[in-house]
């Protein structure tokens, strides 16, 4: 997490230990992800009834969330790489579906958001799941700005690389490292691994349901999701189709290839799981007054049993 790492080197004289420098990292793009998160959620429900309401309801479910909001003081590079992840996702889409926009200003957002993707994967490597697809599939629409994108994405990975390589010791002793890190993994923690019927069951779960830390809380997500998805396949694919590429390989990624008993590494899922629950809500709001509302504070108040006492014991 090379990234990650540089900008805890820079916080770091301010603390006293390196802990709660790296946790104020967390602390902070936890907190300011709010911002690219709304703007890229409000641009997905665009055609959607009150794509403002529905943008903040979905950040109040994802932020809000027990992991989410737990990591957010955790000395983890988690919530570090979902601003910039967000943030990267946010400025592609607005120039692939912003028509509106100038194509100056189409093309300075795009470019910004392939060296911006550039660096998310310093942030943390799993990130070229989730920014990767959205790349190429802009790359492969916007002709002209093929070699522009290329350039820019490698020179910000370049940024990150080539320092890391070299403090490394050279080329050949960073594969050597690398290489058996994932030599170590790959034994044991991917469910291709060791597939069984039961790992993948639980797999499924740790995913989808596990970060909501409650069954019940969860699996009221995950049905209003259930709903969400169904709707939107009847009425608003392209939604879906969107919503697909920027947060379903990633979750196939994390379900087949890392440790589900990891809750952690499902905070890039979220977003997915909590904008689809919030379609059904939506919809309803039309003729229920009050509705989000009410589900927001259904939300907060669930969340908040669960996550104060875990905050307390952790601090």
């Amino acid at each position: 997490y090379p990234v990650y790492i540089f900008l805890a080197k820079l916080v770091h004289r301010a603390f006293a230990s390196h802990a709660a420098g790296l946790a104020f990292l967390s602390a902070c793009f936890g907190a300011i992800s709010l911002v690219p998160l709304y703007f890229l959620i409000r641009l997905l429900l665009i055609a959607e009834p009150t794509p403002g309401r529905g943008a903040a309801l979905v950040c109040l479910l994802i932020l809000f969330n027990p992991i989410v909001w737990f990591n957010g003081v955790r000395p983890m590079s988690d919530l570090t790489g979902f601003f910039f992840v967000t943030t990267t996702q946010c400025l592609l889409l607005t120039s692939l579906l912003d028509g509106e926009r100038s194509w100056p200003r189409r093309r300075v957002l795009w470019l910004l958001g392939a060296g911006l993707a550039g660096i998310s994967i310093g942030v943390r490597l799993q990130a070229i799941w989730l920014v990767g697809p959205l790349l190429l599939s802009g790359m492969w629409r916007l002709r002209p700005l093929r070699l522009a994108t290329a350039l820019c994405f490698t020179g910000a990975v370049s940024l990150w690389l080539v320092p890391l390589v070299s403090l490394s010791g050279g080329p050949t002793r960073f594969v050597r490292s690398f290489s058996l890190l994932i030599s170590t993994a790959l034994p044991a923690e991917p469910l291709l691994s060791r597939f069984t019927l039961q790992r993948a069951a639980f797999g499924a779960v740790d995913t989808l349901v596990s970060s909501w830390q409650q069954v019940t809380f969860g699996g009221a997500i995950l049905l209003l999701a259930g709903i969400g998805g169904i709707i939107l396949a009847r009425d608003n694919r392209r939604l879906l189709a969107v919503v697909s590429l920027l947060f379903v390989p990633y979750a196939v990624y994390h379900y087949l290839l890392q440790n589900t008993d990891t809750l952690r590494y499902t905070i890039p899922v979220t977003p997915l799981v909590a904008l689809l629950a919030a379609v059904p809500v939506l919809r309803c709001a039309r003729r229920i007054p009050f509705l989000i509302p009410l589900a927001a504070v259904g939300v907060v108040a669930a969340a908040t049993v669960i996550t104060l006492p875990a905050l307390a014991a952790y601090h």
